[in-house]
């Protein structure tokens, strides 16, 4: 072969190369031919820089040998070709932070990848502590088009970074909406943030809104308190709570002012106390702080000491304070209200009565029995066994009995794991989350299935459950619920289990007439009215539903399901109506009623 034939022999080969490089995905491979390889090997021992470069793309696919591929990288570097300089500062930049900056630096302006050579020299700087430069090179990169680098993207939050480093949160803000509006959902979080420190809290709420619906922690405690300050103090203390119970202490600290600001005492010292027990040291300083700041204003002013538990020890039971028995009775008379439920009223009543009495005696120095406050609700659906939980956490906070007194609701797959060995730890985990509270297992006779037996996990799940009910007995409260016929046979199942819990109480099914205010209260909660005829059908229906039910009848639910059923109807009835008043649109008539519940 002549020279020149050789010559053009590889301007194809190199040739193909730089297509192949074009089109390949990241996941894709190119196969030379070993007569290519050869050829480009021969080139480039001779020098050719271009050569080298493309021989190196084509080994560090197909090669096992780095260090050969590397090696090819290298001598077209140190024969300036400038995308071999560019890969192998990428390649040294963790490693050799030096040969990686000259590399970068000898690039100029004119290299077509110069945007992310500014992102890079700004990390490199900046990895050393020269702040200064390092935000000169990262300005520059976010100079270049959005649209067509990721440069801008990537520098825009490390440039924040260092601007707020010097509380310069005028400066970080639009760099910060740069990447979120490229979709860094982590820069539109810190960009929620900012906006709150501005004092702009209807952009840090709009900022935060989607990723707290996400579940991220941080925007979720941004967006508590930016609705706070705007006035919407119970959306936002949803959220904040919200945050609090997937153990987010830091919106402990929010919710405790934002409670006491409102004059709700006794819920702020809960909020105030969780946040005591957090590890971080600033939160836990901050929570003693709001505990003598809610001192001050309780007392008209005047400053006391406030101790802290900390983590892990319980104080006794003190005597009810004014803010304490005014929550105590709130919670006692939203017990009252509830429809129907009066065997379950009287049974928490009593129950409630014998936790006092016990709490006097212990006060006056006499015996007491010892006893945990573990429950069993047992019923059918739809019967108010969750709503009376959450009540329950709220009196026995206010009794001193529990810190908290929230709820953390759960089932089977919350405690059990796919794999045996970790239920116990992810039991532990769950308990851990309900200390100073109630933990709820809905349908707990699921965690030892009657069919199944040898079911470990559950088995495992349970015996976790004794151990800590026993161990800190008086740290939290488990209510186990669910089918009375089921729930004996999971009781009967460990002989250990039926005696962890202190009482069981029974919710019996609605009768008919309860079952008809029932749905009158979700009319009136949805602004609806149900003509008289309406009521007359839906009470006829409801009976007949009454008098052929099951264990697994539905109860509030089925009432809630017959009420929505009863929605669509009036709404397809309404369909053809040209513009219906107000009155129409809330009244539902005897031919929305479905015939059967």
């Amino acid at each position: 072969m002549s020279t020149e034939q050789g010559g053009d022999a590889l301007s194809q080969i190199l040739h193909n190369l730089r297509e192949m490089r074009k089109q390949l995905d990241p996941s894709g491979t190119y196969e030379a031919t070993p007569e290519e390889l050869e050829s480009l090997r021969t080139a480039a021992q001779r020098g050719d820089a271009d050569a080298a470069f493309q021989l190196w793309g084509v080994l560090r696919w197909e090669s096992a040998d780095h260090f050969e591929s590397l090696q090819w990288l290298r001598v077209a570097a140190d024969a300036g070709h400038e995308k071999a300089m560019f890969d192998l500062a990428g390649h040294l930049s963790d490693e050799d932070k030096a040969e990686a900056e000259r590399l970068y630096r000898e690039l100029g302006d004119d290299f077509e990848d110069a945007d992310v050579v500014a992102l890079e020299l700004g990390r490199i700087l900046e990895s050393r502590g020269e702040t200064d430069e390092a935000e000169a090179w990262y300005r520059k990169a976010v100079s270049y088009d959005v649209e067509e680098s990721y440069a801008p993207k990537e520098a825009a939050p490390l440039l924040a970074d260092i601007l707020l480093r010097r509380d310069d949160l005028d400066g970080a803000e639009p760099l910060l909406r740069l990447a979120a509006d490229q979709g860094d959902i982590v820069s539109q979080i810190r960009l929620s943030r900012v906006q709150f420190l501005r004092g702009d809290y209807e952009a840090a709420e709009s900022s935060a809104r989607q990723p707290a619906e996400l579940g991220w922690e941080g925007a979720i405690h941004v967006l508590g308190n930016a609705l706070i300050e705007r006035g919407k103090t119970t959306e936002g203390e949803r959220w904040l709570g919200k945050a609090v119970k997937d153990g987010y202490l830091r919106s402990a600290l929010a919710l405790g002012y934002s409670l006491g600001n409102r004059g709700e005492y006794l819920k702020a010292k809960r909020r105030f106390n969780q946040a005591a027990k957090a590890e971080e040291p600033d939160i836990a300083e901050a929570a003693a702080e709001g505990l003598r700041w809610l001192a001050e204003i309780k007392n008209g002013g005047t400053q006391e000491q406030v101790d802290v538990q900390p983590t892990g020890v319980e104080a006794e039971p003190a005597a009810a304070s004014e803010p304490e028995v005014a929550e105590l009775d709130e919670a006692f008379a939203e017990l009252q209200a509830l429809i129907g439920l009066g065997p379950v009223k009287e049974a928490v009543r009593s129950y409630v009565n014998v936790v006092k009495n016990q709490q006097l005696r212990r006060e006056l120095g006499l015996k007491t029995a010892s006893r945990s406050n573990h429950l069993v609700f047992v019923g059918p659906p739809g019967t108010g066994k969750t709503t009376v939980a959450r009540l329950l956490g709220r009196i026995f906070c206010a009794l001193g009995v529990l810190e908290h007194g929230d709820v953390v609701e759960v089932a089977r797959a919350d405690l059990v794991a796919e794999y045996l060995g970790q239920t116990a730890v992810r039991t532990n985990e769950v308990i851990d989350k309900a200390l100073g509270g109630v933990l709820f297992i809905d349908e707990a006779y699921t965690l030892i299935p009657e069919t199944s037996y040898g079911d470990s996990y559950g088995k495992e799940a349970v015996e976790t459950l004794m151990k800590r009910m026993e161990d800190e007995r008086d740290k939290f409260v488990l209510i186990a619920a669910g089918y009375e016929t089921p729930m004996n046979r999971f009781l009967a199942a460990n002989p250990g289990l039926s005696s962890r819990f202190d009482e069981t109480i029974d919710f019996p099914h609605y009768e008919p007439p309860d079952l008809l205010r029932v749905l009158a209260y979700f009319a009136e909660r949805e602004d609806y009215e149900l003509t008289p005829d309406a009521e007359a059908k839906a009470a006829s229906v409801l009976e007949e539903a009454w008098h052929k039910r099951d264990e697994t009848f539905g109860n509030a639910r089925l009432v809630r399901n017959l009420f929505e059923d009863a929605i669509r109807a009036q709404a397809n009835r309404l369909e053809g109506e040209a513009a219906p008043d107000a009155e129409t649109l809330r009244r539902l008539e005897v031919v929305d009623i479905p015939n059967t519940a």
